[in-house]
């Protein structure tokens, strides 16, 4: 009775409601009504999405295209927020004149990246969705300091290999020191 009630109700000026967890409910109403009752409805909900299947099924739905929704009176409170709380650091001395988000931005990333944390956990921490992002925003990093601990781990690991190397092969290359000699067979 779904199935039909979806196909041929809109026909009939009825429009049916169906209130499901998940489309893969309409499997048991009847064959192809998962595709069927969905594809009839005028208007379809979506909260909570919970599988793979419903998320994927959801995005081939909407599509490429984003719909665009401008608010200027939203705008217009947030800039002013903004303004508001930048000239109260900047008269209470926190900051210098001239200072913007970017700036901020570009300074904590720099300081974290100076501080040793990676492009990634940067970029996660600014919102930034790839970690050439966190880079760009610390590129004026000064790594001094981080370089020299990796210039110990690589001298350190030298010594390591140089210690257990072993001449393998008529041209004397050194082995990897790492491996296990197999015999050959």
């Amino acid at each position: 009775m779904a199935v039909e009630l979806a196909t041929f109700g809109p026909g009939y000026g009825i429009r049916p409601v169906y209130v499901v967890q998940s489309t893969a409910q309409f499997e048991n109403l009847a064959p192809k009504a998962s595709s069927i009752v969905p594809n009839s409805c005028g208007t379809q909900i979506f909260t909570g999405i919970r599988s793979v299947e419903q998320a994927s099924l959801v995005s081939r739905q909407l599509g490429k295209t984003t719909l665009e929704y401008f608010d200027s009176a939203l705008v217009e409170r947030a800039e002013a927020a903004r303004s508001k709380a930048l000239m109260g650091m900047v008269l209470g001395g926190k900051v210098a004149p001239g200072l913007t988000p970017k700036g901020l931005r570009h300074t904590m990333a720099t300081w974290l990246r100076e501080a040793g944390q990676d492009e990634r956990e940067i970029s996660d921490l600014l919102a930034q969705d790839s970690k050439v992002m966190g880079l760009h925003y610390s590129k004026n990093a000064a790594l001094a300091r981080k370089n020299r601990k990796t210039m110990q781990v690589w001298e350190g690991e030298y010594v390591r290999r140089a210690q257990k190397a072993k001449v393998s092969n008529p041209q004397e290359k050194q082995s990897n020191p790492d491996k296990e000699d197999k015999p050959h067979a």
